[in-house]
């Protein structure tokens, strides 16, 4: 067996073996961040019973069983516990073992009962399974030895799946339905909790990730939804070795080549990328209506509009390096609104606050020249904040987009977009690729509207090429706008009002301040325009009604 396909069966194996409707809930406390780890907390089942370990694990295909070294019943805990639980290949050497596992409220013949009903039904009854079962000590073996080309680690303290229950039949065979619905519309689980995630995998010198959580929760999952995704003290960390880079040079070409050769290296394709996240929050997450669906292999109704809601979420503390060199930080990252209509996207937003950036450390400090230039100009420490809202009237078709990003010191954008165009129904009728070709098709611009306002992104960005190609970037910074307008010249010629756009793009260079971009058809515009070969592009200043303009 393969080595990536024995770790991850391994994986699935212990989730099955400790492994609709909102009554799966669990106390609020599951679920608030600032709670600890479930599994800190002590439990004991009173007046529970010793599981037939024997029995349990002979209900498991043959091939994944694990082996264990001694089963008893711990009377205190009213608990089975298992020592030395093991999911292996014989063949390798490669194996996932739980030091200890303890089941708690095991129903045996309750898992014989879902087993032997006639499966598939999306409504049957449910059963529990089993009241809470604890896996301590997790960690993966043999898959990270001494010059293999691909090595992978894992490491868990702690992982505990409570009331777990599933439908008579469990979500069966019934090819008319897709099987990941069947399985999540069976399933109702009141919770996932574990601590001490410590996982790696490394491409021998190509690349080597690893990812820490110190505590992760999954509250009321049932169905096809949850009630909470809860992460605390995250670690994320991406390293490219030598053979990587290489393959980026081959791909980007000699030019892209001379950049990852050059000071701007770190900027394309750093090494090393870091992340640390203080906390992540998912909330409200509501598929169940779809997964009924999928479950019996139907299409929604035309008419259906409450299908999905991606409820909300939240990123709090959120740190970035780049070659160990801090990049950035964010206060708060928040999604108040993931709403779908239909499968439409009709609400969304997500803000931003309390962002500083050090664009400086993209450069090493051997790159002393880049560095002062940005630090001179403060950018080595820009304030931001910002948010993007979407909004699309189902009965209207009409959408609106706007964007704005506040970067103290550096400049401002905002983007205002109005489109309309986009027929729900005719979405329902289609499917996959084709209903994503028809929202894009379907589209229409009805307004633009994109304000630049430079402080001092405009000069950054020349004294950064002025590194690279040589000279001054005041000297770069004045000649650049003659040769905007001198590459425009024949262009002008086919439409005066080309001229006005040059001219403002060039006073913008070479002078700051704001560029105002606006573009208000008479009648809304369509992907089906754009794609005449009939339609001569120097028509497009008048049929778009595009301005731009420059302010000092």
């Amino acid at each position: 067996m393969g080595r990536l396909r024995v770790f991850f069966a391994g994986a699935a194996a212990l989730f099955l073996f400790a492994c609709g409707e909102n009554e799966t809930s669990k106390s609020p406390a599951q679920s608030a961040v600032a709670a600890p780890s479930p599994l800190e907390e002590p439990f004991k089942l009173e007046g529970a019973e010793a599981v037939d370990v024997e029995a349990l694990l002979a209900l498991m295909p043959a091939a994944s069983r694990p082996t264990y070294d001694a089963a008893s019943f711990d009377e205190d805990l009213g608990a089975t516990v298992i020592t030395n639980l093991t999911f292996s290949d014989a063949d390798d050497g490669e194996a996932i073992v739980v030091a200890r596992a303890e089941l708690y409220g095991v129903d045996v013949e309750a898992i014989e009962r879902v087993r032997a009903a006639d499966g598939g039904d999306p409504d049957a009854p449910f059963e529990t399974l089993f009241q809470k079962i604890r896996l301590l000590n997790i960690s993966a073996e043999g898959f990270d030895d001494a010059g293999k080309e691909q090595s992978l680690k894992l490491v868990i303290e702690g992982l505990e799946i409570d009331d777990m229950a599933m439908r008579q039949g469990g979500p069966g065979n019934d090819e008319s339905g897709d099987p990941a619905a069947r399985f999540l519309n069976a399933t109702r689980i009141g919770g996932i909790y574990f601590k001490g995630l410590d996982w790696g995998a490394r491409t021998g010198d190509q690349h080597d990730l690893k990812l820490a959580v110190a505590d992760g929760r999954l509250v009321g999952l049932a169905g096809g939804a949850f009630d909470a995704l809860i992460a605390k003290d995250i670690a994320y960390d991406f390293e490219q070795g030598d053979r990587a880079r290489e393959a980026i040079r081959e791909i980007a070409g000699p030019g892209g080549a001379a950049i990852l050769d050059g000071p701007f290296a770190d900027v394309v394709a750093p090494e090393r990328q870091k992340a640390n996240i203080e906390s992540f929050e998912w909330r409200g997450f509501d598929m169940t209506k779809l997964v009924k669906y999928e479950a019996r292999g139907e299409e929604p109704p035309t008419d259906a509009r409450d299908l999905v809601d991606f409820g909300t979420a939240k990123i709090t503390g959120l740190t970035t390096f780049v070659n160990d060199r801090e990049l950035g930080r964010l206060g708060e990252l928040s999604i108040s609104e993931m709403k779908f209509t239909g499968l439409v996207l009709s609400d969304f937003r997500m803000t931003f606050t309390d962002s500083i950036v050090d664009y400086s450390a993209y450069f090493p400090p051997a790159e002393e020249d880049a560095v002062a230039a940005l630090s001179s100009l403060g950018l080595n420490s820009v304030k931001g904040e910002g948010f993007i809202d979407w909004r699309w009237d189902p009965e209207t078709g009409d959408g609106r987009l706007q964007y704005e990003g506040l970067n103290e010191g550096l400049g401002d954008v905002l983007i205002d977009v109005d489109v309309s165009g986009v027929d729900l129904d005719g979405l329902a009728a289609a499917s996959g690729a084709d209903a994503d070709d028809l929202f894009a098709r379907s589209l229409k611009l009805r307004s633009l509207s994109v304000d630049i306002a430079d402080e001092n992104a405009l000069e950054a960005i020349f004294a950064l090429a002025a590194l690279e190609m040589g000279g001054a970037g005041e000297d770069l910074r004045q000649s650049t706008p003659a040769l905007i307008r001198l590459s425009s010249a024949q262009f002008a010629f086919s439409n005066p009002r080309i001229v006005d756009y040059v001219d403002a793009l060039a006073s913008f260079v070479a002078e700051g301040g704001s560029l105002k971009i606006e573009a208000k058809p008479e009648d809304p515009v369509g992907a089906a325009f754009f794609e005449n070969d009939d339609v001569d592009p120097t028509t497009l200043p008048e049929i778009l009604n595009l301005n731009v303009t420059h302010t000092e």
